[in-house]
């Protein structure tokens, strides 16, 4: 069963550490079904013609500001779980943070601002190296078509039009592409709506992200 992505599950794999839905999205992304995705969530995740504008790049700006933040506190001699204090709420971003304390706790020859440096380095690899995991794996398709009716039916239920166009997106690649399932961490304007979803377009299932994860059904 070919999966059509939409924009949470992108960013949770590129974002893996620090996204609510990051275990899901990389256990959905790297099933061995087909990917695919279309032009709103491609232009949502990436910008405009790839522009790099998209919430990867906002987001990958807001981790790396926070990690420089840490490093800067660091080296004014505030002691990490004081800093720590300021991410409450957090929880992701206390995840990486615990991490850090981990290794530097074990390598007590290096002081943890160099660990923390280390670490935003890491991350920024990283976040490259699976953002062309994601061009590469995924199947990017930009409609032509406009379908008012069931664009009509769709806004009557779902209240955000985005999430609209993304719905058309997918129901119009699932006209060459059978079988196709919606997996999408938005439960409020997606997974809420799955029947309405499937019973006027060709998505034959709304999968939640959530039952990615083990345990779930």
């Amino acid at each position: 069963m070919p999966y059509f992505l939409d924009s949470n599950v992108i960013i949770g794999y590129i974002f893996h550490a620090t996204d609510h839905w990051g275990r899901a999205a990389v256990l959905a992304f790297e099933d061995p079904e087909p990917n695919h995705s279309g032009f709103a969530v491609q232009r949502e995740c990436f910008g405009l013609c790839n522009t790099g504008m998209g919430k990867v790049r906002t987001i990958q700006k807001a981790v790396v500001r926070a990690l420089r933040r840490v490093i800067y506190n660091l080296k004014r001699g505030r002691p990490l779980s004081q800093i720590a204090a300021n991410f409450d709420g957090d929880d992701h971003f206390q995840e990486i943070l615990a991490e850090i304390r981990v290794v530097a706790t074990g390598q007590s020859n290096r002081t943890t601002d160099a660990v923390v440096l280390e670490s935003l380095q890491a991350f920024e690899v990283e976040v490259v190296r699976r953002q062309e995991i994601v061009r590469t794996n995924c199947a990017w398709h930009r409609r032509t078509a406009y379908y008012p009716d069931i664009s009509a039916v769709l806004n009557r239920d779902i209240s955000d039009s985005d999430d609209v166009t993304v719905v058309l997106d997918a129901h119009d690649i699932a006209l060459t592409v059978p079988d196709l399932a919606y997996v999408s961490g938005d439960y409020n304007h997606i997974v809420r709506h799955a029947d309405t979803i499937l019973t006027h377009t060709r998505i034959v299932r709304v999968l939640p992200l959530g039952r990615f994860l083990p345990g779930s059904s």
